[in-house]
């Protein structure tokens, strides 16, 4: 079972009196080597369905994805999935928190990468990762046609 570690970024809300609210999160893999199955800040998530998509071209997808991570990215810590409320865009909390990822990286002395898609490749070449792999797929089935590209990034901190 892969061991995860689950960062999110909260913030006060604007209203008086008001709670946190989380605007984004990051979950990373560790790699094994980083020894870090005793620590709190990982913990074991078990596999959720997206139901927001068709199973079909979620399942190519999912595949997809990771056989990039295995021939691609073993032995790296992988950023497995990041969002960010679309309202809190360009404000610094998807740059936050991967930088909390390539810090663990660093601290352990253990490659970084990520699978981006094109919403993402900004983000990720600003801070120094560079692209090894390009990812097309299509999916077609009667009266249905679906594509998604996706990149392999890696950010290596003995080059940083």
């Amino acid at each position: 079972m892969k061991k995860k570690l689950f960062t999110v970024v909260e913030i006060q809300a604007e209203a008086e009196n008001s709670q946190q609210v989380v605007v984004g999160f990051a979950i990373w893999n560790y790699a094994p080597q980083q020894g870090r199955k005793s620590e709190t800040v990982a913990i074991d998530l078990a596999d959720e369905k997206d139901r927001s998509v068709d199973p079909y071209q979620a399942s190519i997808l999912f595949s997809a994805k990771e056989a990039a991570v295995k021939k691609c990215l073993d032995g790296h810590i992988v950023l497995d999935k990041m969002a960010v409320d679309p309202e809190h865009f360009r404000k610094g909390y998807g740059t936050l928190l991967c930088r909390h990822g390539m810090k663990m990286g660093q601290q352990d002395k253990v490659p970084v990468g990520v699978i981006a898609a094109k919403l993402g490749m900004k983000l990720y070449e600003h801070l120094g990762y560079s692209s090894v792999a390009n990812v097309s797929l299509a999916c077609s089935r009667p009266g249905e046609d679906a594509s998604v590209d996706f990149w392999v990034q890696k950010w290596n901190p003995k080059d940083n």
